[in-house]
């Protein structure tokens, strides 16, 4: 199958690559941003003439060239002649069966009247689909036809310069996958011919000598390896050059010169200092670590230090504490710590950490060493850490004193939030800490604290006015204003909380408080809108775009970027991304890998102010499965959007997610909530697969928060609650609620994860009623 295809000879592939090059890149530009027009001009007889006279056009255009002239002929004929158009038929990858694309792009390949550059192109995009779900056939002696059309293809779009040195990699890749030794040489040859920078050198020569080691060839391999490090001396591939020439050395050469031997341990001790965390670093950490028992070799204090960081980072706790052991003991104390936490050696962690401490009391590595060594303690316990923490007088005593005061009881943890504010006014917990102080004041509910807490609240709110803790106070602040009958400066409040948050949850419910303030007017709380049609049940990711510049979009990209984003290559456009390109792109290309909870995260980095309808607030807030959410949210009475916001709060739209909890999919069912939801919605579960797919995750999590938002009598905020901590916490919780303010209930939900996803669900349902309600 595509014979022709299977060409091998590289020889001449720069010349043709410059010959096709020139002709082929101005039309295609042309015909990638006209396409739109061509497939409903093409339908028509009439409409082939427009074709034939803009390609005919086209080629006298891009100054006479014969070649280019060419070109335009070849878009007429192919046109004429009924070709399918390539970009047509990537407009629609993924959207269609594979096979069905397979079959089109085999059909243009094959057809007398596209021009080769087409064909090169659609030759690239029909061997990765090929390869895709391809593996190699385990039989052997058997042909694996698959294998061969791929390399064909392969090749062939090798020809087109944008696409050489990805479709070598791409040979590269399937050959190894196929041990196909000849075919991995020739093709790292052509990579490294091709090379642009010294690190893509050294990666073909890298990959080259591991190919030849692999054969038994070890003077080659050791000569490959030694270039490498003389191309790219601090790469990563250096580094592992350094462990295969000593491991040729010590394992290959019969008997090694001492000054032999003593280069190749230096060269491991190398690897060690430079690439701690290296796929080789345990390993090397090991054989030198038995060489010195046996004598062979000494090692100083400082190589004990390179074992025991190399065992550390890859979880050995034990090795890395035995080295350790042997290493200067003042070294690395707050690492050592954590290790000691690791193997529940609970005093000595505490130990270890306080003289960490005292040994470097200018380190903030000690928060988050406390932070690992307080997570198997009790309450308690963790708080008597922190305050020995405290007590061994780090400079930086924030952290310290944040953790001591968040688990005190009651009052007591006050002191600390006011020595924060104090001693370390831009501290990364100072804003919290004003809140903390400002609530103390606030939930009194004595009218005459109200103005203290007005006072700091006011304070913080000018002080820290970028941190969502600004937001949370100017919301409080109008409530009491509220409360003492001070109306207009209540407005002024929630109004700064709306204008300056317009996105945030309490920019939110100012602005309900405004409207409720209104003559007429009333609070629309927590309430959300049954019975709403979905806006976009078939909402799709925004179409990635590049810039327009004022040489043409594609001047401001590499030529191999321009030309896979041309051909809907998205996987390889977010690899090949260059750093200065628009933010906003990245987003959009992570989308179309179906990489979602990526996406809306560099999304949402760009979403600020009050929400509008562009690509990136929809980005930011997508409306994916809209048909699921559709209609399982109009069986069971829920609000689409609620669905969205819990949807986007759960898992950020990843269908595969997972949590710590074990809870699974889009809606983040724990597997027995699952089965529960499942035999109440009358289908059957064959296993935890079943959970993940998106359509029975929104039938069985929508069906459970419609159940837990009617089981509190239709309150949406309660259901909400009740989905994340359960609806006996929230019976409990309501029981104890006794002033009617949900405002003061949120505030009050014992449970902290429970009281932020209330918060984060509403905020970002609000949001989805900015963007998509009626």
């Amino acid at each position: 199958m595509l014979a022709f295809l299977n060409s091998t000879n590289t020889s001449a592939l720069k010349n043709r690559a410059k010959e096709e090059l020139t002709s082929e890149a101005s039309m295609r530009r042309r015909q990638f941003q006209s396409f739109k027009v061509e497939k409903f001009a093409s339908r028509k007889g009439s409409a082939l003439a427009i074709v034939l006279l803009a390609s005919l056009a086209s080629g006298c255009a891009l100054g006479g060239n014969s070649g280019e002239g060419k070109n335009g002929w070849f878009s007429a004929f192919a046109a004429m002649t009924g070709a399918p158009s390539l970009d047509q038929i990537v407009e629609k990858l993924g959207s269609e069966p594979p096979q069905a694309t397979s079959d089109k792009l085999k059909e243009l390949i094959e057809h007398p009247g596209v021009s080769q550059t087409t064909k090169q192109e659609a030759s690239y995009v029909l061997a990765k689909l090929l390869k895709k779900d391809w593996s190699p056939v385990g039989i052997s002696g058997q042909t694996d036809e698959t294998y061969t059309t791929m390399l064909g293809l392969f090749k062939n779009a090798a020809k087109y310069a944008p696409l050489s040195q990805r479709a070598s990699k791409h040979i590269l890749e399937i050959a190894t996958k196929a041990a196909d030794d000849a075919q991995i040489r020739e093709c790292l040859r052509v990579l490294k011919a091709t090379a642009k920078t010294p690190e893509d050198k050294a990666y073909a020569d890298y990959t080259l000598a591991q190919t030849v080691l692999k054969a038994g060839e070890y003077e080659s391999a050791m000569q490959l390896f030694q270039l490498v490090k003389q191309e790219a001396p601090t790469s990563k591939y250096s580094y592992g050059s350094s462990y295969y020439i000593a491991d040729l050395t010590l394992k290959t050469t019969p008997a090694p010169t001492q000054e032999a031997a003593d280069q190749a341990i230096a060269l491991l001790k190398d690897y060690l200092k430079n690439a701690p965390d290296g796929r080789f670093a345990p390993e090397i950490a090991g054989r030198l670590e038995a060489l010195a028992a046996q004598g062979t070799i000494q090692l100083i204090p400082a190589d004990y230090d390179l074992l025991a960081k190399a065992y550390y980072n890859f979880g050995n706790w034990n090795g890395a504490l035995k080295a350790w052991e042997r290493a200067d003991s003042g070294k690395n104390l707050f690492l050592r710590s954590i290790a000691l936490s690791h193997v529940n050696r609970h005093d000595d962690a505490r130990a270890t950490l306080i003289q960490a401490i005292k040994n470097d009391p200018n380190s903030r590595s000690y928060s988050a060493a406390g932070a690992v060594l307080s997570n198997p303690l009790t309450k308690a316990q963790a708080s008597d850490l922190w305050k020995a923490c405290l007590a061994a007088a780090p400079v930086h005593a924030d952290a310290a004193l944040w953790n001591i005061g968040i688990r005190a009881n009651g009052d007591e943890g006050l002191p600390c939030f006011r020595e924060i504010i104090k001693r370390f006014p831009t501290s990364e917990f100072a804003a919290e800490s004003s809140w903390w102080l400002f609530w103390h004041e606030a939930k009194s509910g004595d009218r005459k604290r109200y103005p203290a807490a007005i006072q700091i609240g006011t304070q913080a709110a000018r002080q820290y006015p970028e941190t969502r803790q600004a937001a949370r106070l100017l919301f409080w602040i109008g409530k009491l204003q509220e409360r003492l009958g001070q109306k207009g400066m209540a407005i002024n409040a929630y109004t700064a909380a709306f204008e300056r948050f317009p996105s945030n949850y309490y920019g939110y419910r100012a602005r309900h408080r405004l409207a409720a303030l209104k003559p007429g007017g009333h609070d629309a709380g927590w309430s959300t809108k049954v019975g709403r049609q979905h806006p976009q049940p078939n909402w799709i990711w925004p179409e990635p775009e590049l810039p327009a510049t004022k040489s043409g979009a594609e001047a401001a990209f590499d030529p191999t970027f321009t030309a896979l984003f041309r051909l809907n290559q998205w996987d390889e456009c977010v690899e090949l991304l260059p750093s200065s390109a628009p933010r906003t792109l990245k987003s959009s290309l992570l989308a179309k890998t179906g990489m979602n909870l990526e996406a809306i995260g560099a999304a949402s980095k760009l979403a600020d102010g009050k929400p509008v309808k562009n690509d990136i607030w929809q980005e930011s807030y997508p409306l994916e499965f809209g048909q699921y959410v559709a209609e399982n949210a109009s069986v069971r009475g829920v609000d689409p959007l609620l669905v969205h916001a819990l949807i986007r709060e759960e898992s950020r739209y990843k269908p595969s997610a997972v949590s710590r909890s074990h809870a699974l999919g889009l809606m983040q069912l724990l597997v027995g909530t699952a089965y529960g939801s499942a035999k109440k919605v009358g289908i059957t579960l064959s296993g935890e697969s079943d959970i993940t797919r998106p359509e029975v995750n929104i039938k069985l999590g929508t069906y459970y928060l419609s159940y837990a938002i009617q089981r509190f009598g239709g309150n949406a905020m309660l259901g909400v609650a009740s989905y994340n901590g359960g609806p006996g916490a929230v019976g409990s919780w309501m029981r104890r609620h006794t002033s009617g303010d949900f405002d003061l209930f949120v505030e009050n939900i014992p449970f902290r994860e429970t009281r932020d996803y209330v918060r984060k669900v509403f905020g970002s349902y609000w949001t989805y009623q900015q963007l998509y309600g009626k």
